[in-house]
């Protein structure tokens, strides 16, 4: 009937199989590449604390800060360095200390995912222990703020800064 400029729009001689051979290729139907994860990624775990237990994580940061005064060091940073301990000496956790389960006041760690699989792995230590992740990680940053503050051992924590910067 009329005659198109554009061939695809002529209906004489209209191959009904071209449609089908031309496809556009678009964002969405391009194979898409795997993600890379980032080697220094962190994995972030809040713990339930009591009130007393969230003063002697706070003073203990603090009398870190008062020994080693040209570290600069955050709360969630000296509890991540305490779970780290706790991974490197397991003899001093104490997995008998009591535990809440729910609580208003929370502390955080950000340790790295590498270690967290330790932990929460396939064969991490919470599976093999029966605890859930937060109640794990929980009673080995409480075990070793213990451990530090009984033995007066801010050097080690100070070591582990140290080897983490290397």
């Amino acid at each position: 009937m009329f005659n198109n400029l554009n061939p695809i729009f002529n209906e004489e001689g209209k191959d009904t199989n071209f449609s089908e051979q031309l496809v556009i290729q678009t964002q969405s139907n391009l194979p898409k590449k795997e993600r890379v994860t980032r080697s220094d990624r962190t994995h972030s775990v809040k713990f339930p604390v009591s009130l007393d237990q969230q003063i002697l994580f706070k003073s203990s940061l603090r009398r870190f800060k008062f020994h080693y005064s040209h570290i600069e060091i955050k709360q969630t940073k000296y509890n991540t360095l305490l779970l780290a301990y706790a991974l490197h000496h397991p003899q001093i956790i104490d997995w008998t200390m009591k535990y809440i389960g729910t609580s208003e006041f929370h502390m955080t760690t950000k340790l790295q995912q590498r270690k967290y699989t330790e932990i929460d792995g396939i064969h991490g230590i919470a599976l093999t222990r029966g605890f859930s992740t937060r109640k794990t990680v929980g009673l080995m940053t409480l075990s070793a703020l213990t451990f530090i503050e009984k033995e007066d051992r801010y050097y080690e924590i100070l070591q582990q800064i140290r080897d983490s910067k290397k």
